[in-house]
């Protein structure tokens, strides 16, 4: 992504550099680097910006609960057999 792409989609989306920074989870010193094209534009950056473009919600701190990791070990004599979900064909494990 350039410069002018990294412009023209927020152009395009009608934000501020300020509004712009905080849809994509930057600083606004960062938004501006971009913009004016003191820093190179990260690829996650501008599949940011293309995901913006086109309706995925914007990027958000809040933080997901994560799943807890169980502490003992996986026990897979217990599982002798399973299914292909594709075709419903038993698997010998």
């Amino acid at each position: 992504m350039t410069p002018e792409d990294y412009s023209d989609a927020q152009a395009r989306l009608g934000l501020s550099n300020r509004q712009m920074a905080a849809k994509l989870g930057l600083s606004r010193n960062a938004a501006n680097a971009y913009a004016n094209g003191t820093s190179r534009i990260p690829l996650y950056i501008g599949l940011a910006c293309a995901a913006l473009l086109v309706g995925l919600p914007p990027h958000t701190k809040a933080r997901q609960s994560r799943a807890r990791r169980s502490t003992e070990p996986l026990d897979l004599s217990q599982t002798d057999s399973a299914v292909d979900p594709g075709t419903d064909t038993p698997i010998t494990v």
